[in-house]
């Protein structure tokens, strides 16, 4: 099983044992028999937000303010092939979105695809076949659940990757059918395998590096 250490280096977060204990209910409870065992253990710690922590083993950092312009966090792959994640709090609370909620978002599609390679191959997407970032938490990402008096991401199943999937899609059991969202989130695709599109509900098309959203994670994939 793999192991994620979660580091808490942030100056307004104050349940973050709480926190990272929901998390990992949810990850054994919810997310692991829904993925096909797909699971992890987490371990926590807090440092000095000052003092840089080096990512020597799969990592996600709890921090205050967002080094992305519209990002509540990311994912990516840090020197050395080290799945790495970052979660904002105070930028997340500012935007009035819980911290939590984004840790739980970064923490389950790090688990799911965690060198951010991976893409479901569909035969009908936005008019043609498609390439779909295997991102789990972007189609559902407004909306949480409570896991012991904590606010976490509501995530997609391995049913909503599919054409002719049969429900439910989500955790929420929110969506109807698979490929579709919920209001506030979004899907990156590419119909080119040269440009990714980010497609919201108001069918905006944007590239990766620019969010639709002030505050869309979708920035996570820092470059």
């Amino acid at each position: 099983m793999r192991t994620i250490r979660i580091v808490n280096q942030s100056s307004v977060v104050e349940n973050f044992r709480e926190a990272v204990e929901a998390c990992q209910k949810q990850v054994l409870e919810h997310f692991a028999p829904s993925w096909g065992g797909l699971s992890c253990h987490l371990i926590f710690a807090a440092a000095d937000r000052d003092k840089p922590v080096p990512a020597d083993c799969e990592t996600i950092y709890v921090l205050d303010t967002s080094d992305q312009a519209g990002a509540l966090g990311y994912h990516e792959v840090a020197q050395g092939d080290v799945p790495t994640g970052f979660v904002f709090a105070k930028t997340s609370l500012d935007a009035a979105s819980p911290w939590e909620s984004t840790l739980s978002h970064e923490l389950l599609e790090q688990l799911a695809d965690p060198f951010i390679q991976t893409c479901a191959v569909v035969q009908s997407f936005r008019g043609g076949p498609a390439a779909v970032s295997y991102e789990v938490g972007d189609p559902v990402e407004a909306d949480s659940y409570e896991v012991g008096g904590v606010q976490l991401s509501n995530f997609v199943l391995p049913s909503w990757f599919q054409d002719s999937g049969k429900g439910p899609f989500d955790w929420l059991q929110k969506l109807t059918a698979p490929l579709t969202l919920t209001q506030g989130g979004y899907v990156a695709y590419t119909d080119n395998l040269k440009d990714w599109i980010q497609y919201m509900p108001s069918s905006v098309r944007l590239h990766r590096q620019a969010p639709a959203d002030p505050f869309c994670r979708r920035s996570r994939r820092r470059k």
